[in-house]
Protein backbone atom coordinates (compact mmCIF):
# COMPACT_ATOMS: atom_id res chain seq x y z
CA UNK A 1 0.00 0.00 0.00
CA UNK A 2 1.23 3.11 -1.04
CA UNK A 3 2.28 5.51 1.40
CA UNK A 4 0.06 9.02 1.18
CA UNK A 5 1.27 12.42 2.53
CA UNK A 6 -2.12 14.30 2.88
CA UNK A 7 -3.72 11.14 4.51
CA UNK A 8 -6.16 13.64 5.80
CA UNK A 9 -7.55 14.76 2.57
CA UNK A 10 -8.36 11.34 1.43
CA UNK A 11 -10.34 10.44 4.39
CA UNK A 12 -12.35 13.91 4.34
CA UNK A 13 -13.22 12.75 0.63
CA UNK A 14 -14.04 10.02 1.16
CA UNK A 15 -15.90 10.99 4.35
CA UNK A 16 -17.58 13.83 2.11
CA UNK A 17 -18.74 11.23 -0.14
CA UNK A 18 -20.53 8.76 1.97
CA UNK A 19 -22.29 11.84 3.63
CA UNK A 20 -24.39 12.30 0.67
CA UNK A 21 -26.15 8.79 1.02
CA UNK A 22 -28.68 7.85 3.84
CA UNK A 23 -26.68 5.41 5.09
CA UNK A 24 -26.49 3.98 9.42
CA UNK A 25 -23.66 4.44 10.83
CA UNK A 26 -22.06 1.25 11.31
CA UNK A 27 -22.31 0.69 7.93
CA UNK A 28 -20.95 3.96 6.68
CA UNK A 29 -17.93 3.41 8.85
CA UNK A 30 -17.59 0.06 7.41
CA UNK A 31 -17.74 1.14 4.15
CA UNK A 32 -15.62 4.48 4.78
CA UNK A 33 -12.89 1.71 6.53
CA UNK A 34 -12.47 -0.59 3.05
CA UNK A 35 -12.66 2.53 0.46
CA UNK A 36 -9.78 4.39 1.97
CA UNK A 37 -7.59 1.43 1.95
CA UNK A 38 -9.12 1.20 -1.62
CA UNK A 39 -8.01 4.11 -2.47
CA UNK A 40 -4.74 3.74 -1.34
CA UNK A 41 -4.14 1.05 -3.86
CA UNK A 42 -5.72 3.02 -6.76
CA UNK A 43 -2.44 4.45 -8.34
CA UNK A 44 -4.98 6.62 -10.71
CA UNK A 45 -5.73 8.55 -7.65
CA UNK A 46 -2.22 9.19 -6.39
CA UNK A 47 -0.04 11.32 -7.92
CA UNK A 48 3.75 11.04 -6.75
CA UNK A 49 5.20 14.36 -4.52
CA UNK A 50 8.81 15.57 -5.43
CA UNK A 51 10.94 15.59 -2.79
CA UNK A 52 8.96 13.76 -0.48
CA UNK A 53 9.63 9.77 0.25
CA UNK A 54 8.08 6.84 2.61
CA UNK A 55 10.03 7.08 6.06
CA UNK A 56 9.43 3.14 6.93
CA UNK A 57 10.05 2.10 2.96
CA UNK A 58 11.84 4.78 1.37
CA UNK A 59 9.86 4.87 -1.75
CA UNK A 60 8.07 7.58 -3.18
CA UNK A 61 5.49 9.25 -1.19
CA UNK A 62 2.13 10.40 -3.08
CA UNK A 63 -1.01 12.71 -2.29
CA UNK A 64 -4.74 12.03 -2.99
CA UNK A 65 -5.99 12.93 -6.20
CA UNK A 66 -9.73 12.01 -6.62
CA UNK A 67 -9.73 11.55 -10.53
CA UNK A 68 -13.28 11.47 -12.04
CA UNK A 69 -13.49 7.75 -12.81
CA UNK A 70 -12.82 7.24 -9.05
CA UNK A 71 -15.41 9.53 -7.86
CA UNK A 72 -18.02 7.65 -10.95
CA UNK A 73 -17.48 4.23 -9.68
CA UNK A 74 -17.39 5.48 -6.27
CA UNK A 75 -21.18 6.88 -6.76
CA UNK A 76 -22.45 4.11 -8.07
CA UNK A 77 -20.83 1.83 -5.45
CA UNK A 78 -22.73 4.03 -2.32
CA UNK A 79 -26.05 4.06 -3.96
CA UNK A 80 -26.13 0.32 -4.04
CA UNK A 81 -25.08 0.58 -0.34
CA UNK A 82 -28.07 2.82 -0.12
CA UNK A 83 -30.50 0.44 -1.78
CA UNK A 84 -29.19 -2.27 0.64
CA UNK A 85 -29.73 -0.34 3.61
CA UNK A 86 -33.06 0.61 2.37
CA UNK A 87 -33.96 -2.73 1.95
CA UNK A 88 -33.03 -3.73 5.75
CA UNK A 89 -35.07 -0.87 6.68
CA UNK A 90 -38.46 -1.45 5.01
CA UNK A 91 -38.11 -5.39 4.94
CA UNK A 92 -40.59 -5.84 2.52
CA UNK A 93 -39.16 -8.83 0.52
CA UNK A 94 -37.88 -11.72 2.90
CA UNK A 95 -35.81 -13.42 0.12
CA UNK A 96 -34.20 -10.04 -0.64
CA UNK A 97 -33.85 -9.00 3.19
CA UNK A 98 -32.00 -12.26 3.82
CA UNK A 99 -29.43 -11.60 0.74
CA UNK A 100 -28.69 -8.15 2.35
CA UNK A 101 -28.34 -9.70 5.93
CA UNK A 102 -26.05 -11.95 4.78
CA UNK A 103 -23.64 -8.61 3.01
CA UNK A 104 -23.88 -6.66 5.96
CA UNK A 105 -22.40 -9.67 7.68
CA UNK A 106 -19.76 -9.78 5.13
CA UNK A 107 -18.99 -6.36 4.70
CA UNK A 108 -16.00 -5.99 7.78
CA UNK A 109 -13.85 -9.62 6.05
CA UNK A 110 -14.37 -7.35 2.74
CA UNK A 111 -11.57 -4.94 1.08
CA UNK A 112 -12.24 -2.91 -2.25
CA UNK A 113 -12.55 -5.10 -4.93
CA UNK A 114 -14.65 -8.00 -2.90
CA UNK A 115 -17.11 -4.75 -2.14
CA UNK A 116 -17.50 -4.11 -5.84
CA UNK A 117 -17.87 -6.72 -7.05
CA UNK A 118 -20.04 -7.80 -4.67
CA UNK A 119 -22.30 -4.58 -5.31
CA UNK A 120 -22.02 -5.26 -8.73
CA UNK A 121 -23.45 -8.95 -8.07
CA UNK A 122 -26.45 -7.34 -6.57
CA UNK A 123 -27.44 -4.46 -8.84
CA UNK A 124 -27.11 -7.50 -11.43
CA UNK A 125 -29.50 -9.81 -9.15
CA UNK A 126 -31.74 -6.64 -8.71
CA UNK A 127 -32.18 -5.93 -12.67
CA UNK A 128 -32.79 -9.84 -13.35
CA UNK A 129 -35.31 -9.62 -10.34
CA UNK A 130 -36.87 -6.24 -12.03
CA UNK A 131 -36.97 -7.94 -15.46
CA UNK A 132 -38.87 -10.95 -14.38
CA UNK A 133 -41.31 -8.58 -12.37
CA UNK A 134 -42.07 -6.69 -15.22
CA UNK A 135 -42.27 -9.76 -18.05
CA UNK A 136 -45.13 -11.38 -16.06
CA UNK A 137 -46.93 -8.40 -14.24
CA UNK A 138 -50.68 -8.07 -15.70
CA UNK A 139 -50.93 -5.05 -18.04
CA UNK A 140 -54.75 -5.33 -18.41
CA UNK A 141 -57.63 -7.46 -18.06
CA UNK A 142 -57.59 -11.35 -19.97
CA UNK A 143 -60.45 -11.09 -22.79
CA UNK A 144 -61.57 -13.28 -24.83
CA UNK A 145 -64.08 -13.71 -27.71
CA UNK A 146 -64.94 -16.01 -30.40
CA UNK A 147 -66.47 -15.52 -33.92
CA UNK A 148 -67.16 -17.81 -36.24
CA UNK A 149 -65.14 -20.62 -34.71
CA UNK A 150 -62.13 -18.67 -34.09
CA UNK A 151 -60.84 -17.62 -30.47
CA UNK A 152 -59.28 -14.16 -30.09
CA UNK A 153 -57.76 -14.23 -26.52
CA UNK A 154 -55.97 -10.87 -25.21
CA UNK A 155 -52.55 -11.22 -24.59
CA UNK A 156 -51.92 -9.44 -20.97
CA UNK A 157 -48.05 -9.84 -20.24
CA UNK A 158 -45.45 -9.31 -21.98
CA UNK A 159 -43.67 -12.89 -21.14
CA UNK A 160 -47.46 -14.41 -22.60
CA UNK A 161 -46.57 -12.24 -25.41
CA UNK A 162 -43.05 -13.74 -26.07
CA UNK A 163 -44.64 -17.16 -25.96
CA UNK A 164 -47.19 -16.27 -28.41
CA UNK A 165 -44.31 -15.06 -31.03
CA UNK A 166 -42.45 -18.09 -30.34
CA UNK A 167 -44.64 -20.53 -30.96
CA UNK A 168 -45.81 -18.65 -34.24
CA UNK A 169 -42.15 -18.03 -35.29
CA UNK A 170 -42.83 -14.08 -35.74
CA UNK A 171 -40.78 -11.07 -34.60
CA UNK A 172 -42.75 -10.88 -31.42
CA UNK A 173 -40.84 -13.82 -30.41
CA UNK A 174 -37.43 -12.89 -31.29
CA UNK A 175 -35.49 -11.52 -28.53
CA UNK A 176 -34.16 -7.82 -29.81
CA UNK A 177 -36.39 -7.91 -32.48
CA UNK A 178 -40.21 -7.34 -31.74
CA UNK A 179 -39.01 -4.27 -28.91
CA UNK A 180 -41.51 -1.93 -30.37
CA UNK A 181 -44.90 -4.11 -29.76
CA UNK A 182 -43.35 -5.32 -26.29
CA UNK A 183 -42.97 -1.56 -25.41
CA UNK A 184 -46.18 -0.50 -26.83
CA UNK A 185 -47.55 -3.39 -24.77
CA UNK A 186 -46.14 -1.94 -21.20
CA UNK A 187 -47.18 1.55 -21.95
CA UNK A 188 -50.60 0.25 -22.40
CA UNK A 189 -50.72 1.82 -26.14
CA UNK A 190 -51.12 -1.32 -28.19
CA UNK A 191 -53.41 -4.63 -27.50
CA UNK A 192 -52.13 -8.05 -28.48
CA UNK A 193 -54.36 -10.39 -29.46
CA UNK A 194 -53.85 -14.45 -29.96
CA UNK A 195 -56.33 -16.07 -32.09
CA UNK A 196 -56.77 -19.74 -32.77
CA UNK A 197 -59.43 -22.32 -33.75
CA UNK A 198 -62.21 -23.20 -31.33
CA UNK A 199 -60.75 -26.97 -31.31
CA UNK A 200 -57.19 -26.57 -31.27
CA UNK A 201 -54.76 -25.03 -28.81
CA UNK A 202 -51.86 -23.29 -30.09
CA UNK A 203 -52.41 -19.83 -31.45
CA UNK A 204 -52.66 -19.59 -35.30
CA UNK A 205 -52.01 -15.97 -35.87
CA UNK A 206 -51.52 -12.64 -33.54
CA UNK A 207 -53.07 -9.09 -33.82
CA UNK A 208 -51.77 -5.88 -33.11
CA UNK A 209 -54.44 -3.11 -32.03
CA UNK A 210 -53.51 0.77 -31.97
CA UNK A 211 -55.43 1.78 -28.73
CA UNK A 212 -54.73 5.05 -29.58
CA UNK A 213 -56.74 5.50 -32.79
CA UNK A 214 -58.77 1.58 -32.46
CA UNK A 215 -56.53 0.48 -35.97
CA UNK A 216 -54.97 -2.87 -36.32
CA UNK A 217 -51.63 -2.19 -36.66
CA UNK A 218 -50.64 -5.63 -37.80
CA UNK A 219 -52.27 -9.17 -37.89
CA UNK A 220 -49.96 -11.98 -39.06
CA UNK A 221 -50.35 -15.87 -39.25
CA UNK A 222 -47.59 -18.21 -38.80
CA UNK A 223 -44.03 -17.43 -39.89
CA UNK A 224 -45.11 -13.45 -40.54
CA UNK A 225 -47.37 -14.57 -43.28
CA UNK A 226 -50.73 -13.50 -43.79
CA UNK A 227 -53.26 -14.93 -41.78
CA UNK A 228 -55.50 -17.60 -43.70
CA UNK A 229 -58.24 -16.51 -45.36
CA UNK A 230 -60.66 -19.21 -43.66
CA UNK A 231 -60.06 -16.43 -40.47
CA UNK A 232 -61.50 -13.61 -42.73
CA UNK A 233 -65.13 -13.57 -41.05
CA UNK A 234 -63.66 -13.63 -37.67
CA UNK A 235 -61.57 -10.93 -38.16
CA UNK A 236 -64.26 -8.80 -39.59
CA UNK A 237 -66.58 -9.37 -37.15
CA UNK A 238 -63.53 -9.00 -34.44
CA UNK A 239 -62.89 -5.48 -35.77
CA UNK A 240 -66.32 -4.48 -35.41
CA UNK A 241 -66.16 -5.00 -31.64
CA UNK A 242 -63.13 -4.34 -30.75
CA UNK A 243 -61.38 -2.28 -33.20
CA UNK A 244 -61.88 0.76 -35.63
CA UNK A 245 -62.66 -0.46 -38.89
CA UNK A 246 -62.70 3.06 -40.03
CA UNK A 247 -59.25 3.84 -39.27
CA UNK A 248 -58.36 1.13 -41.57
CA UNK A 249 -56.20 -2.47 -41.84
CA UNK A 250 -52.56 -2.22 -41.97
CA UNK A 251 -49.93 -4.45 -43.30
CA UNK A 252 -52.86 -7.16 -44.75
CA UNK A 253 -52.58 -7.02 -48.97
CA UNK A 254 -54.74 -8.22 -50.82
CA UNK A 255 -56.51 -9.74 -48.06
CA UNK A 256 -57.46 -6.37 -46.76
CA UNK A 257 -60.56 -6.07 -48.93
CA UNK A 258 -62.50 -8.97 -47.19
CA UNK A 259 -61.69 -7.36 -43.83
CA UNK A 260 -62.82 -3.68 -44.81
CA UNK A 261 -66.02 -4.22 -47.72
CA UNK A 262 -68.92 -6.10 -48.56
CA UNK A 263 -67.99 -9.42 -49.91
CA UNK A 264 -70.32 -10.00 -53.12
CA UNK A 265 -70.08 -13.84 -54.86
CA UNK A 266 -69.61 -13.51 -58.39
CA UNK A 267 -69.23 -16.93 -59.48
CA UNK A 268 -69.52 -20.83 -58.63
CA UNK A 269 -68.81 -23.48 -60.47
CA UNK A 270 -66.28 -26.60 -60.44
CA UNK A 271 -63.06 -27.53 -62.54
CA UNK A 272 -61.38 -30.59 -62.77
CA UNK A 273 -63.77 -32.00 -60.14
CA UNK A 274 -63.69 -28.98 -57.20
CA UNK A 275 -65.71 -26.76 -56.50
CA UNK A 276 -64.61 -23.06 -57.02
CA UNK A 277 -66.05 -19.48 -55.84
CA UNK A 278 -65.41 -16.45 -57.35
CA UNK A 279 -65.76 -13.24 -54.95
CA UNK A 280 -65.34 -9.68 -54.72
CA UNK A 281 -64.58 -7.26 -51.85
CA UNK A 282 -63.83 -3.62 -53.11
CA UNK A 283 -60.76 -3.76 -55.83
CA UNK A 284 -59.85 -7.45 -54.54
CA UNK A 285 -61.01 -10.79 -56.12
CA UNK A 286 -60.46 -14.25 -54.41
CA UNK A 287 -60.50 -17.28 -55.62
CA UNK A 288 -61.00 -20.34 -53.50
CA UNK A 289 -60.75 -23.58 -55.37
CA UNK A 290 -61.26 -26.80 -53.47
CA UNK A 291 -63.51 -27.61 -49.96
CA UNK A 292 -63.04 -29.06 -46.86
CA UNK A 293 -58.82 -29.47 -45.78
CA UNK A 294 -58.07 -29.86 -49.47
CA UNK A 295 -58.55 -25.81 -50.13
CA UNK A 296 -56.41 -23.45 -52.13
CA UNK A 297 -57.00 -19.73 -52.25
CA UNK A 298 -55.96 -17.36 -54.77
CA UNK A 299 -56.11 -13.10 -53.93
CA UNK A 300 -56.02 -10.63 -57.65
CA UNK A 301 -56.02 -7.34 -56.84
CA UNK A 302 -54.89 -4.27 -59.36
CA UNK A 303 -51.24 -4.03 -59.99
CA UNK A 304 -50.28 -6.76 -58.21
CA UNK A 305 -51.11 -10.27 -60.19
CA UNK A 306 -51.52 -13.38 -58.36
CA UNK A 307 -50.86 -13.72 -54.40
CA UNK A 308 -51.89 -17.61 -53.63
CA UNK A 309 -51.86 -18.72 -49.97
CA UNK A 310 -52.30 -22.61 -48.99
CA UNK A 311 -51.23 -24.32 -45.36
CA UNK A 312 -48.79 -27.00 -47.46
CA UNK A 313 -47.22 -23.73 -49.83
CA UNK A 314 -48.30 -24.87 -52.36
CA UNK A 315 -51.48 -22.48 -53.05
CA UNK A 316 -53.45 -21.76 -56.47
CA UNK A 317 -51.24 -21.91 -59.64
CA UNK A 318 -52.22 -19.56 -62.07
CA UNK A 319 -53.14 -21.70 -64.62
CA UNK A 320 -56.03 -22.90 -62.39
CA UNK A 321 -56.64 -18.90 -62.10
CA UNK A 322 -56.65 -18.53 -65.01
CA UNK A 323 -59.34 -21.14 -65.92
CA UNK A 324 -61.53 -19.94 -63.21
CA UNK A 325 -61.17 -16.29 -64.14
CA UNK A 326 -62.49 -17.46 -68.37
CA UNK A 327 -65.50 -19.21 -66.78
CA UNK A 328 -66.82 -16.72 -64.29
CA UNK A 329 -66.24 -14.32 -67.04
CA UNK A 330 -68.43 -16.61 -69.20
CA UNK A 331 -71.25 -16.75 -66.30
CA UNK A 332 -70.72 -13.32 -65.61
CA UNK A 333 -73.12 -10.30 -66.96
CA UNK A 334 -70.63 -8.38 -69.54
CA UNK A 335 -71.58 -5.05 -68.70
CA UNK A 336 -71.72 -5.68 -64.37
CA UNK A 337 -70.06 -4.36 -62.11
CA UNK A 338 -68.35 -8.19 -61.46
CA UNK A 339 -67.26 -8.37 -64.58
CA UNK A 340 -65.19 -5.66 -65.00
CA UNK A 341 -63.92 -6.79 -61.96
CA UNK A 342 -62.79 -9.63 -63.05
CA UNK A 343 -61.40 -8.41 -66.00
CA UNK A 344 -59.69 -5.76 -64.62
CA UNK A 345 -57.90 -8.48 -61.94
CA UNK A 346 -57.34 -11.17 -65.01
CA UNK A 347 -55.01 -8.39 -67.07
CA UNK A 348 -53.52 -7.10 -63.92
CA UNK A 349 -49.30 -6.98 -64.61
CA UNK A 350 -47.34 -8.05 -62.11
CA UNK A 351 -45.41 -4.50 -61.74
CA UNK A 352 -42.25 -6.22 -58.82
CA UNK A 353 -40.17 -8.70 -60.72
CA UNK A 354 -38.57 -9.55 -57.06
CA UNK A 355 -41.37 -11.01 -55.76
CA UNK A 356 -43.05 -13.33 -58.57
CA UNK A 357 -42.92 -16.52 -56.26
CA UNK A 358 -45.49 -15.08 -54.51
CA UNK A 359 -47.26 -12.56 -57.61
CA UNK A 360 -47.60 -14.43 -60.27
CA UNK A 361 -48.92 -12.56 -63.76
CA UNK A 362 -52.10 -13.86 -65.46
CA UNK A 363 -52.91 -13.34 -69.14
CA UNK A 364 -54.89 -10.53 -70.34
CA UNK A 365 -58.25 -11.00 -70.60
CA UNK A 366 -60.59 -9.02 -73.34
CA UNK A 367 -64.34 -8.40 -71.43
CA UNK A 368 -67.44 -7.64 -73.73
CA UNK A 369 -67.54 -3.85 -73.55
CA UNK A 370 -63.73 -4.08 -74.80
CA UNK A 371 -65.16 -6.41 -77.78
CA UNK A 372 -68.00 -3.81 -78.31
CA UNK A 373 -65.19 -1.57 -78.98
Amino acid sequence: MAYVVNDHDLIYYVKEMIGEYDLPWNMSRQVERVLVRGFRARMECLEAVPGETDPQKQGPAYRFVLSVAARKDTATALRTVQRIARVLRDNTDADVTKEASAWLKALPKMNDATLRKSLAQWRSRRYRQGRRAAETKTRCAATCATYDGFVFERVVSVKAARAAGRALGNCVGAPGVGTYYLAALREGSLALWTVRQADEVGPAGLVAVNLRDGCVKEAKGRDNETLPLAMATAFRLFCRDHANPAGGVADLGCYRGFVTADQVVAARGELGGKPYEVATAGTTVRITLGAGDDVAFGYLDAGKGLRYERADGRGLKAAQAMLILVDALARASGGSTVARKLAAAARTPDPRPTVRRRFLPLPRIVDDEEEQH
